[in-house]
């Protein structure tokens, strides 16, 4: 979209960014997908992009929670999550006032998209 509000240009993404940054000198839109950083190219005075979106970082296996660009372009501060899951039991005859019998049953099962 350009400056005046009217779409100029519209991009295929593979899924929807969590989070989307301009750069400082606005030639540059960030965006992460998960585990990735990218970078699209954008013309300042039209607002369109000018090249292909490249990949800058990767934190796999972890996902992004987000990030910034800093003033002079130089920097990004980026935080990450890492997702996990696991399987447990829970033994519904423990209702004694001792509290829930629990059992994990797995270790490491990653949660991924």
């Amino acid at each position: 979209m350009s400056l005046d509000g009217v779409i100029k240009d519209s991009w295929s993404i593979e899924f929807f960014p969590n989070s989307v940054r301009w750069n400082a000198a606005g030639n540059a839109i960030y965006y992460d997908q998960g585990e990735d950083l990218k970078r699209i190219p954008i013309d300042p005075g039209t607002g369109e992009r000018t090249d292909s979106a490249v990949t800058i970082m990767s934190v796999a296996p972890m996902r992004f929670a987000g990030f910034d660009v800093s003033r002079d372009n130089r920097t990004i501060a980026y935080n990450t999550v890492t997702s996990r899951s696991h399987v447990w039991t829970v033994d519904t005859r423990v209702a004694d006032g001792r509290g829930v019998a629990t059992r994990q049953l797995t270790t490491g099962t990653a949660n991924h998209r």
